[in-house]
């Protein structure tokens, strides 16, 4: 549209050398009207461009935050873990609880990629210690505790274990209210062989609800 409007105008200019006066003068006035409009129609297209440029600039950007915003929250109610056994195994929740069975008697330390049993997804691990005393999660900063450690990565798959007699060493971290888990230079036995495999794993822990 804009394109034959301006085609237009430089025909009434070329054709205007020919004419007279008074003809020349409304050549010149339709040529003005022409080239204001003209002009008017620009500015609105650009307008419309970059108020449309604008808004998908804004939409993008919001999508961009959101999506931040998601991964950045990955792990942050159900805690997350990883552990290396015959191959890096990621656990999608990692719950702490400090289990008092009577006051002022030893406590039972418990990481879980499980709430309760009913809520088992897979990959699954457990982690459990009987400690020494009692006491809280902020007392065992800094400390190795001995547990007992079971592993599936599907269900009725293989479940590699720490016998009773051969506990995995867990070092506990607390910082900021957040408990890190972490297990190094241990080994574990498998239900489908004979053979011990190295086990490693970091688990970022959320407290038990």
């Amino acid at each position: 549209m804009i394109t034959l409007r301006i085609a237009c105008a430089l025909l009434v200019a070329s054709a205007a050398s020919g004419c007279s006066k008074e003809k020349l003068n409304e050549l010149v006035d339709q040529a003005k009207e022409t080239a204001t409009s003209v002009a008017s129609d620009v500015s609105s297209e650009v307008k419309s461009a970059t108020e449309e440029a604008v808004a998908k600039v804004e939409a993008t950007t919001q999508q961009v935050a959101e999506t931040a915003g998601d991964v950045s929250g990955i792990g942050d109610t159900t805690g997350k873990g990883m552990m290396t056994l015959d191959s890096p195994t990621q656990f999608a929740a990692s719950y702490v609880q400090l289990i008092a069975i009577n006051p002022g008697r030893p406590a039972v330390l418990k990481i879980s990629s499980s709430k309760d049993g009913d809520d088992e997804t897979f990959p699954a691990f457990l982690l459990q210690a009987n400690l020494s005393t009692a006491g809280d999660l902020n007392a065992l900063a800094g400390q190795t505790v001995s547990a007992r450690l079971f592993a599936q990565k599907e269900a009725g798959g293989t479940i590699w274990f720490s016998p009773e007699d051969q506990p995995v060493p867990v070092t506990i971290a607390v910082e900021q209210g957040k408990v890190t888990a972490r297990i190094e230079n241990a080994s574990v036995m498998s239900s489908s062989s004979s053979q011990e495999t190295a086990v490693s794993g970091t688990f970022e822990c959320v407290l038990h609800p």
